[in-house]
């Protein structure tokens, strides 16, 4: 069971991320099979015929007359799509569908699909290993919910779900025919909120159900055969007998289940309208009014099988214990990996779209900048300005000039001598030894070399004269003394004359 509630919040994750496929009502009796679906607010119908003894009692008696009607069917729905699948809700024939109500405690949401499991198991009237169970909540109170079950045959079900898949169907969900209408009256604001006695006859008997406020709360069916027997036909005043017994049954159970007898009775009978409703009227006092929808433009007898295509129209529907589905777990499991495969298909769609965009973007691109780069191409070769020889002559006469001109001034640079290193290496020894240089004269570093100078004392004179002297830069260094002279504040002036070595 938990399973089953994994495939419920995945389904309902891939319908968020994927596109939702159209999905269609169609209904099985033992007469005909009918079809519904919505184009845009509007609904289509169709249905054909099945052969007698092709359905007998709900269970699919002749299975290859069912396929032949099914593609007959399929081709009367949309003819340019053979081939294709076609997703359905299947309403059941009634005879096969059980039906009984039953409370849960109000146990918490964890607990309560355990809890409506087990019961379902406790009251289903077919061993539970050979059943399709399913519960829908019809009203909570503060301790309680009610919920109304149903059961089918697993393996009726399997039976009907082969045929469909045979024939290009692929059935969504299965249900019965009190469910199938009561949502279309409910959709179609057909059932007011009180509670109402719905009456149906159809080609398998008399069905009977309790609704309010759009939901089922009890259900009963009977069939012709029951009703027959062994007569060859149904009297008229056998039929009035019966429908007035049923009625009587099903008002009683109402007014010892819930205290209150219905506001009304509502009823499906093609053919039979007013002999329904004079019945109703003069046995039972009972307001009474046929099933008639002015929002959807069909016959009655498609009512359900509408009913049946709305389903899927509503996620709300779908969620958990809000619609009853007897497709049972392997159902559930197929849908998942249906929506799975459509999740991987449609998102592969992008991406590969998305690549397609992006690689057809960058070719374009790549095609542009080609032609642009061709184009300027052609143009700078076909570029040809106008040539004056006159000009021409001048500029290649004066860029001559210009590069002679250059090559004299490094020719000059280079045959300089460098007099600034030598002169700052005398002048380097001079504030080491607290001389200054009052004047200098240099004709070449080939000639001696003379300058004046002062000193702070006689010391300091002959310690410069001892720095010349021992530096191997400079040679025939020479102070005359009588060109020492002392000054009024005890400094010294002189003169010096050396040589360069180079």
């Amino acid at each position: 069971m938990k399973q089953n509630r994994i495939f419920q919040r995945a389904l309902a994750f891939f319908e968020k991320l994927s596109s939702k496929p159209r999905i269609d009502g169609m209904e099985i009796t033992a007469t005909a099979v009918k079809y519904a679906f919505f184009e845009g607010e509007e609904v289509k119908t169709a249905a054909v015929k099945l052969p007698p003894g092709t359905i007998v009692a709900g269970k699919v008696a002749d299975r290859g007359q069912l396929i032949a009607g099914l593609e007959r069917l399929k081709g009367l729905v949309m003819p340019p799509r053979k081939g294709g699948i076609f997703r359905v809700n299947v309403v059941l024939p009634t005879s096969l569908v059980f039906t009984q109500s039953f409370l849960v405690p109000n146990v918490g949401p964890q607990e309560l699909e355990e809890s409506v499991n087990l019961n379902l198991q406790m009251i289903s009237p077919i061993p539970k290993e050979e059943a399709n169970m399913s519960a829908q909540i019809v009203s909570e109170h503060d301790f309680n919910y009610e919920f109304l079950g149903a059961f089918a045959s697993k393996k009726e079900i399997d039976s009907y779900q082969s045929a469909l898949s045979e024939t290009g169907f692929a059935p969504v969900s299965f249900e019965f025919q009190a469910l199938s209408l009561a949502r279309f009256m409910r959709k179609t604001s057909v059932v007011a909120k009180d509670l109402v006695l719905v009456f149906e006859l159809s080609g398998e008997g008399i069905d009977l159900f309790l609704v309010k406020e759009g939901n089922i709360y009890f259900s009963y069916f009977r069939s012709w055969q029951s009703i027959q027997g062994n007569a060859p036909a149904i009297s008229k005043e056998v039929l009035e007998s019966v429908v007035i017994e049923e009625i009587r049954k099903v008002l009683n159970f109402s007014s010892g289940k819930f205290g209150i007898s219905p506001a009304s009775v509502m009823f499906l009978a093609p053919g039979f309208e007013q002999e329904i409703a004079a019945i109703v009227a003069n046995v039972f006092n009972v307001k009474s009014a046929p099933i008639v929808s002015a929002q959807m433009k069909i016959s009655p007898i498609f009512y359900a099988t509408a009913g049946a295509a709305m389903r899927w129209r509503d996620d709300r529907e779908n969620s958990t214990f809000k619609a009853i589905n007897l497709g049972g777990e392997d159902l559930s499991r197929a849908i998942y990996e249906e929506q799975v495969l459509n999740f991987l298909s449609l998102w592969r769609g992008i991406i590969a779209g998305a690549l397609a965009v992006l690689l057809a973007a960058y070719a374009g691109g790549a095609i542009f900048v080609i032609n642009q780069y061709n184009a300027v191409n052609a143009d700078t070769k076909a570029f040809r300005p106008p040539l004056d020889q006159a000009k021409l002559a001048d500029l290649i006469n004066k860029a001559n000039s210009f590069n002679a001109t250059v090559a004299e001034l490094a020719n000059i640079r280079g045959s300089n001598q460098d007099y600034y290193s030598p002169l700052r290496h005398v002048l380097d020894l001079s504030i080491q030894n607290q001389v200054k240089i009052t004047s200098i004269n240099v004709a070449s570093l080939t000639s001696p070399v003379s300058f004046t100078a002062s000193a702070p004392s006689y010391d300091a004179v002959l310690a410069f004269k001892n720095a010349l002297a021992a530096d191997r830069m400079f040679s025939n260094v020479d102070v005359p003394l009588t060109q020492i002279i002392t000054q009024s504040n005890n400094s010294v002036t002189f003169s010096v004359s050396f040589s360069f070595n180079l």
